[in-house]
Parts: C-alpha cells; sequence; structure tokens
C-alpha cells in the first residue's frame, strides 16, 4: 500500500503515513481528505470512507525545524575542537581555520548514503558523518575510512549543534555593553554598590490617614459636639 502524504494546515508537507493512521486521524476529526484514491474505498460494517491519498491537518502544527550542518553549526557542536588530534581552533597556528571532515568519504556514497561504523545507513552528509578536523588531519585521512586511515574520532558524530539561549553568545555580550538596547544591562563591576543614596518612603500626608499606635495623639479624636 503506498503511504498517505500528511500536510500541515496551511498544505505544506509534514510526513508520510500509513492508511490506517490516516483513516484515524480523519475519524476523529483531526485531519480531512484532500485527495483521494478513485476507485477505492474504505468500509467497514457500517461505515465508509474514501480511500485518503492527501490529508491535511485541521489545526496548524508548529514544526521546529532541525538546523543543518553547516561549518559553524558543525564546529559550535564539537566545541570548536579537532574530532581526531583534539586541537582547539586558539591552537592552530594565524590563517589557520578549522575544517569539517566526513568520517566516511563522499566517494563511498551509494545514493546519497553511507554506512558507518555502526552499521547504520546514514546521509553522506547529515549530522552523522561530519565532524569538525584541523587541515592537518583532514588532509592525512583524505579519501579513506577511520579504519583504513587509522584514526578514529574522540566521539562519535551524532545529534544536531545545541541551540543557544536567548541572551547567550558573543552577539548578546555586545548587546549587553551598549546601553539603550532592548535586553542591555548597564556595565557595573561585581560587588560594587549602586550609585547614589537609597531611596527613603514618602510618609503619607493624605488628612484621612489614620495615625500609627504608640505616637503622641494616636487616641480616639474626641467627637464635636453640635448644640440644638
Amino acid at each position: 500500500m503506498s503511504p498517505v502524504l500528511l500536510l500541515n494546515a496551511d498544505f505544506s508537507p509534514l510526513k508520510a503515513l500509513s492508511w490506517q493512521h490516516s483513516v484515524c486521524l480523519v475519524l476523529r476529526e483531526e485531519a480531512m481528505v484532500v485527495q483521494k484514491v478513485p476507485g477505492r474505498k474504505v468500509r467497514s460494517a457500517s461505515l465508509e470512507l474514501p480511500w485518503p491519498a492527501v490529508i491535511a491537518l485541521r489545526r496548524f502544527v508548529n514544526v521546529r525545524p532541525v538546523p543543518g550542518p553547516t561549518r559553524r553549526n558543525v564546529l559550535l557542536r564539537d566545541g570548536h575542537r579537532c574530532a581526531y588530534c583534539g586541537a582547539a581552533a586558539e591552537e592552530l597556528p594565524a590563517g589557520v581555520r578549522l575544517t569539517v571532515d566526513h568520517v566516511v568519504p563522499r566517494s563511498r556514497a551509494t545514493r546519497g548514503r553511507v554506512v558507518d561504523a555502526r552499521g547504520r545507513r546514514v546521509a553522506v552528509n547529515g549530522w552523522d558523518n561530519v565532524v569538525a578536523a584541523c587541515p592537518t588531519c583532514n588532509h592525512r585521512k583524505a579519501a579513506r575510512t577511520p579504519e583504513e586511515a587509522g584514526m578514529s574520532p574522540a566521539r562519535p558524530p551524532s545529534g544536531a549543534a545545541p541551540r543557544r539561549a536567548v541572551g547567550e553568545g558573543p552577539r548578546a555580550a555586545r548587546l549587553a555593553a551598549v546601553p539603550g538596547v532592548v535586553g542591555a544591562t548597564p556595565r557595573r563591576s561585581p560587588g560594587r554598590p549602586p550609585r547614589g543614596p537609597p531611596a527613603r518612603p514618602r510618609p503619607c500626608r493624605s488628612p484621612c490617614a489614620a495615625p500609627s499606635r504608640g505616637a503622641p495623639g494616636s487616641g480616639p479624636r474626641p467627637r464635636s459636639r453640635t448644640r440644638a
């Protein structure tokens, strides 16, 4: 059976489902049939539905995209260190930058996929097949597998780059030092108290305010006698 295409509420493609799962979504009124297979129907004892080919969700689902394995993201995931020798980016000579190396070379790919050391078929340009490497290790390994070159990464590549939280990173630090920017904080040495005397509470001068207990003249006010 061919899978059923699932669309978001804005008709953007999400994933492929089995026809059983798609029928359940339609029966629960979570999705609607956009395109059906002509000449085929889903029948039960008391129900008959068109065989779905494309369905769409009735409510929009916010899908968080996974960041791509760009050079910047790969270096961020690996901590800006070579996966083979462990050299940091700051330890490299001037003008030398870290590169991205394919653990299993692209020349060994079949239909865009390779077999990693754990026997999995992964994308040749995916997160599970790229690591940060210094130019020396990258040229030394060349178009060979880690077993052929005798060079294995210290940590098997897996997962995407961690997302930076709001307010972190060098750009946020530069913005925090600029006064007047949204989210900026005043530059102040740690442990230094704020300038100016501490604010004192202002006394309430309202005529209806009741005096505090224990103060002179805080007794009950005498009632004014009016003559008839």
